[in-house]
């Protein structure tokens, strides 16, 4: 368990884009120093944080939200995100999810950023799943489970495109900084999570 005094810091930098790659090492860089050198904190660096809305591969320029959210009209893009989301749409919950994790057009809602990330992630997004994966290990929005948060980080972690290297990377050291505050009987749980979610995202 992390020690009571222990202030936890997720790091959401600037992110580097062009279409279809994202700069991560540089988001790495430009991070706080203390979300680099927190002594207690989990120190898990989310390698997605402006890549999430931008040219990444997680929308493109035929939808309708990502085309006003550009143009910085953010509260509209949530509402088309929203009824696309009610239909099931894993790009639109993971996008609304982004939006409500950081209060962008929207009033931050850890819940309900953990709402519409988890419904993309059962649908095998996955920057949903490393974004869930994320705030499993903070307890932001969803109780604290570090059995959760390793099993959704080694899904995204397989689940990355094959360019997303830096993305792929993020998501395996930050189920290692997990799984070094597990014990074993944590860590057999978390691979039986694993079994468990492939099985729901087999369907």
């Amino acid at each position: 368990m992390l020690p009571e005094h222990s202030a936890p810091v997720l790091a959401v930098a600037v992110c580097r884009c062009e279409p279809g790659h994202c700069d991560a090492k540089a988001v790495s860089r430009n991070a706080p120093q203390a979300a680099r050198s927190a002594p207690y904190g989990l120190r898990l660096m989310l390698m997605l944080a402006a890549c999430a809305l931008s040219a990444c591969g997680v929308g493109d320029s035929s939808d309708p939200g990502m085309r006003v959210f550009k143009d910085g009209r953010y509260g509209e893009a949530a509402k088309i995100w929203t009824k696309a989301a009610r239909g099931d749409d894993p790009v639109a919950q993971f996008n609304l999810g982004r939006l409500y994790e950081s209060g962008t057009g929207v009033k931050q809602n850890y819940e309900a950023a953990g709402v519409y990330y988890s419904g993309a992630a059962k649908k095998n997004h996955p920057y949903a799943q490393g974004s869930l994966a994320v705030l499993y290990a903070y307890g932001r929005g969803v109780p604290q489970d570090f059995v959760q948060s390793y099993a959704w980080s080694t899904i995204a972690a397989a689940n990355y495109p094959k360019w997303a290297r830096d993305e792929r990377s993020a998501a395996i050291r930050n189920r290692d900084i997990v799984a070094a505050r597990m014990s074993a009987q944590e860590l057999i749980a978390a691979q039986r999570a694993i079994e468990e979610l492939q099985g729901i995202l087999n369907q």
